[in-house]
């Protein structure tokens, strides 16, 4: 029989991560990071990543830079970029018709 074993994870960055996860399912993809977590990555992670704002995470004091995966931001900008160009697309051109003077 195997023995289980139960732990319990505490502090600031637990918190923020909890947090964080909240936040994750209002943004493109539903993925975020603190830009903590994203500087602390090595390059080839962290130029993945994308410092969108400063937000205040609910139980804290200081702000937290929220990172969002680059390829969730560059979805998200195709599909508004095509829904805003179907709002404005330009009236179909008009042709201009010959008026018969006999008329």
């Amino acid at each position: 029989m195997r023995e289980r074993f139960e732990y319990t994870v505490i502090g600031d960055p637990v918190n923020e991560a909890a947090r964080l996860s909240e936040v994750a399912k209002t943004v493109p993809g539903n993925v975020a990071a603190s830009g903590r977590a994203v500087a602390a990555a090595d390059s080839a992670e962290a130029a993945q990543w994308s410092i969108t704002e400063n937000i205040t995470l609910r139980g804290r004091l200081e702000q937290t830079e929220l990172a969002i995966p680059c390829d969730a931001l560059e979805s998200e900008t195709a599909l508004r970029v095509r829904a805003c160009s179907a709002l404005i697309s330009p009236p179909p051109e008009r042709t201009a018709r010959s008026v018969d003077p006999r008329r």
